[in-house]
C-alpha cells in the first residue's frame, strides 16, 4: 500500500534519500532499513513514473552497499525480479 502521494513528491523524498546514502559516513542501516520496505513497493508499482522508480533503484543500490545483511533484506521483498526486470 502506497499513500496517495503525489509523484512529484515522491519524486523529490526518494531523490533526497538516494542522496544521503552516498558518501561517507553512510548513515546507519538502523536508521534507514525501514526505508526498504518503501522502495520495494515504489519499485513493483508500474504506475509510478519511471524517473522516480530509478530514484528509488539508486536508493536499494546504497542501501546495500556494506554487506550481506543488507541485501538479504532487500531480497527478503521480492523485489529482485522487478530489478531484473529494469536492468
Amino acid at each position: 500500500y502506497l499513500p496517495a502521494f503525489k509523484p512529484q513528491y515522491l519524486q523529490i523524498m526518494w531523490m533526497g534519500y538516494s542522496q544521503s546514502g552516498q558518501g561517507n559516513p553512510r548513515p546507519a542501516y538502523e536508521s534507514v532499513k525501514s526505508a526498504v520496505p518503501a522502495l520495494a513497493l515504489i519499485i513493483k508499482d508500474n504506475t509510478i513514473e519511471d524517473s522516480i522508480i530509478c530514484d528509488c533503484c539508486w536508493a536499494l543500490s546504497y542501501l546495500t552497499d556494506g554487506g550481506k545483511t543488507r541485501i538479504q533484506k532487500v531480497v527478503e521483498t521480492g523485489i529482485v525480479g522487478r530489478l531484473v526486470c529494469l536492468m
